[in-house]
């Protein structure tokens, strides 16, 4: 094997780990981490293999399930992103945040925040808003 063939290796090889790690924590039995309270309301967190086409997540309000499209964390194909954890991490902060500003009295028809650019955009830079907010002391 090449160099570029034992990266590719041991890059799948932490993908399939952090992938097993995330399915073992969804189907936990004795410990449910795959509910989560969201502003006092209780929602389920899935793997769903049935999906919308073209929908990698959503969140219902009417049964409180957030859904995360399952094959986020099958093995990367040529087509896909190539760090689907990231992704998918990203997708689930985002259908978290539907939920909470659901919670919060801001249902999707009537609100603006709803716009999936916003949610996106809150997705994606929380990570970095966290950091910010933990190096000034104010996380809470």
């Amino acid at each position: 094997m090449n160099n570029n063939e034992l990266k590719e290796l041991e890059e799948l090889r932490a993908y399939k780990k952090d992938r097993e790690s995330l399915v073992c924590r969804l189907e936990e039995d004795n410990i449910p981490k795959n509910k989560i309270n969201i502003l006092g309301t209780e929602y389920t967190v899935e793997l769903s293999k049935k999906l919308p086409d073209g929908l990698d997540g959503r969140t219902d309000r009417t049964t409180k399930v957030i859904e995360v499209c399952s094959t986020l964390y099958e093995e990367p194909k040529e087509t896909q992103l190539q760090n689907l954890k990231a992704y998918a991490d990203t997708v689930l902060r985002h259908e978290t945040i539907h939920a909470i500003l659901n919670e919060s009295g801001l249902e999707q028809h009537t609100s603006e925040l709803h716009k999936e650019e916003v949610v996106n955009w809150i997705a994606m830079q929380y990570p970095k808003m966290k950091k910010i907010f933990e190096k000034l002391g104010v996380e809470e």
